[in-house]
């Protein structure tokens, strides 16, 4: 069963810190950011939760993957949004989540 997108969404929580200026995502606006990278771990959460009920319909197993493909897109938006160190728990969350999706055999 897949349960890692809790975990990252409290890391990121956490270490966000109000620094960029980004053209996707503005960063100076902390409840929009926080509400978009909740937004897709929801998301994220709700696939995982569908796929883990019959993980052998082929839908939720893309579901799934576009789940993650949305979650690595906004992890890459707002990066930039994170000071050093978080930048650095954002990659390893980026990889965590690739590695995830790359594991789906749909």
């Amino acid at each position: 069963m897949i349960t890692k997108s809790a975990g990252l969404f409290l890391m990121l929580s956490v270490l966000f810190l109000f620094s960029c200026s980004k053209d996707k995502v503005d960063c100076e606006d902390t409840m929009a950011v926080n509400l978009l990278l909740s937004s897709e771990v929801q998301s994220l959460n709700n696939s995982i939760a569908a796929y883990n009920v019959d993980p052998t319909d082929a839908s939720l197993c893309r579901d799934l993957r576009d789940a993650y493909d949305d979650l690595i897109d906004v992890l890459r938006d707002v990066r930039e949004c994170f000071d050093a160190t978080g930048q650095q728990q954002v990659d390893q969350d980026i990889n965590s989540a690739t590695q995830s999706r790359n594991s789906l055999t749909c």
